[in-house]
């Protein structure tokens, strides 16, 4: 056990001499701090990995790689919380600290305990995205080609052509115009406006219809593109899968909020032994050594320093000043 008392001390940057001297509590409070710095830590490590290796589909050295620097950058995120002390400033920074790295903690065991629930709802998702992408590919299409200013020339040659189109039958039906029966002048003049006016509209017709043809087939060159480059190793793909499981499914809502405070609490091991366990009596002992040099450090250099004031250590010195002032004032 002293091999391990010696390694958590190098942990929490305990003094390895002082502390064996010390209390049991003093040693078994380092064990403790040593111990949860270091499942944060390994929790990163297997869970950077899977997520690696299982869920990217990256070769097993980079994951081990990623696996190793995570833990070491949560280890040394941890370490300086067991060795931070301070006022409720700090405490507060600790606090933030521990929930952020709880809260990335968490996306990465989520990601990896329902692997399979979001790569069935991939598919999905990928569809929804690659929608959006197309329908943003034709809003650029409309704009580039007046598609809309075109849908309302083509609206109002309609309503255009239907009236002239009915004021010809009522004028051949003697009920407006002339009033005379028949296809007359009058209604032949109606009807060839009519004519003309169907013709414009047909030319206007065919040019948007050979547009919204050309808009279909980039709509799904676009759409197939925008699903070939979404790739299944996405991280944020597959949280926004797992977003969409959670609004439709309460069970999987029920595991990801257990498995979230699961990782809230391990995170929060350090934080909560650091706040809660009370002041060892190593602690003591080095907060009075620091006192005690700070006082030091005080007496020696501080404004009542024997090197600022000597006559008060000296007595024959305060007089050699006095009389050297005399005389100064005397020749002045």
């Amino acid at each position: 056990m002293s091999n391990f008392l010696q390694f958590a001390s190098r942990i929490t940057a305990t003094e390895y001499d002082r502390l064996q001297k010390s209390t049991p509590y003093s040693r078994l409070k380092v064990k403790a701090l040593a111990l949860t710095v270091f499942i944060p830590a390994a929790m990163w490590c297997i869970f950077g990995f899977l997520v690696s290796y299982g869920v990217m589909q990256n070769h097993w050295l980079p994951s081990i790689l990623l696996a190793v620097v995570l833990g070491l950058v949560i280890f040394t995120l941890e370490r300086l919380i067991v060795m931070g002390n301070g006022n409720w400033w700090m405490a507060g920074f600790r606090i933030l600290l521990g929930a952020t790295i709880a809260f990335l903690g968490a996306q990465l065991v989520d990601l990896v305990i329902f692997k399979a629930d979001i790569d069935n709802k991939l598919p999905s998702v990928k569809h929804s995205l690659a929608m959006q992408v197309m329908q943003d590919e034709q809003q650029q299409f409309n704009e580039r080609n007046n598609i809309k200013a075109m849908e309302t020339g083509i609206s109002s040659l309609d309503g255009l052509y239907r009236q002239q189109q009915q004021e010809a039958i009522d004028e051949a039906g003697g009920l407006k115009g002339t009033g005379i029966k028949g296809v007359a002048q009058a209604t032949k003049f109606k009807q060839a406006a009519a004519n003309k006016t169907f013709d414009k509209l047909a030319g206007e017709q065919e040019k948007l219809d050979i547009l919204l043809m050309s808009r279909a087939q980039g709509d799904n060159i676009a759409y197939q593109k925008a699903l070939t480059n979404i790739s299944d190793q996405s991280i944020l793909l597959r949280i926004k899968a797992m977003e969409m499981l959670l609004e439709n499914e309460s069970a999987m809502r029920h595991l990801y909020w257990g498995f979230t405070i699961f990782m809230f609490l391990l995170e929060f091991l350090v934080i909560i032994f650091k706040l809660t366990m009370k002041k060892s009596a190593y602690e003591d002992e080095v907060s009075a050594i620091e006192v005690l040099y700070k006082n030091r450090t005080q007496r020696l250099y501080g404004p009542q320093s024997p090197y600022n004031q000597p006559h008060t250590i000296i007595p024959e010195v305060g007089s050699t000043i006095r009389n050297f002032s005399s005389s100064l004032n005397t020749l002045l």
